[in-house]
């Protein structure tokens, strides 16, 4: 999921998978089979879910303008590889693809998407996940991007820069898992971006004690506990610590 702001056409790329020479997988779109003739595009309003047979499963939680194509592509080994030593074959090769993307338009204002891959999931599982919707959308804006699976007791969050999301609080750019099992809370803290020298991560409950923390982990129990991680050198490292409620 993201959020998007841009000045040309902009579109997002769900699948773009190579079927081989003679690939006809089946493509259902909430459940209705699609024509599987090449060269054929056709265009999806409020699509909820897609599935490719031998592939996967795609969710749209907030449903979607999903376009999809299906069509033959030809070039060479040596358009791609053109060493002297190890530059490929001139012969054509012909390949059949499938592409499913979300169109954006032309120059959009605060675009946003968001979507769910379930890699080798069959057709039906990709329904029943579609309509039971196991992992939630807490935020999805410039600021921070957050999903809960409440189920496994996990929170993921990204922070942008300094703020909020699903009550968790970051100094600064941030990725932050959290999980809760019983009273066993894991948490897991990143600098994707190694721009941080600390960061400060305030997590919306209370701990009684610390198990275990990497060297570069402090933590503050409290009503809302503190956690401190030294991500400086780290070159996006993970930092983890385990709580005990």
């Amino acid at each position: 999921m993201a959020r998007l702001g841009a000045t040309a056409a902009v579109e997002t790329i769900v699948e773009n998978r190579g079927l081989g020479a003679r690939g006809r997988n089946r493509l259902l779109v909430d459940g209705v089979p699609q024509p599987v003739e090449q060269g054929r595009a056709d265009e999806f309003g409020r699509a909820r879910w897609a599935h490719l047979d031998g592939v996967g499963g795609y969710v749209f939680p907030e449903g979607a303008t999903l376009h999809a194509l299906r069509e033959e592509r030809t070039g060479t080994w040596r358009a791609i590889d053109t060493g002297a030593d190890t530059g490929g074959s001139t012969d054509p090769v012909t390949r059949r693809y499938l592409t499913l993307r979300l169109d954006h338009g032309i120059s959009p204002t605060d675009d946003g998407y968001a979507y769910v891959l379930l890699p080798g999931a069959s057709a039906a599982a990709t329904a029943v996940w579609s309509h039971s919707r196991p992992v939630r959308i807490v935020a999805n804006d410039a600021a921070a991007q957050a999903v809960e699976d409440r189920r496994a007791g996990l929170t993921a969050v990204h922070f942008w820069g300094a703020g909020s999301a699903a009550g968790i609080t970051s100094s600064g750019p941030a990725s932050v898992l959290v999980r809760r099992r019983g009273a066993q809370v894991s948490v897991a803290v990143a600098d994707p971006g190694r721009t941080q020298t600390s960061l400060t991560v305030e997590l919306p409950f209370r701990v009684r004690s610390v198990a275990h923390s990497d060297a570069t982990v402090s933590v503050t129990p409290g009503r809302r506990t503190v956690v401190t991680v030294e991500a400086g050198g780290s070159r996006g490292h993970t930092h983890r610590t385990e709580l005990v409620q």
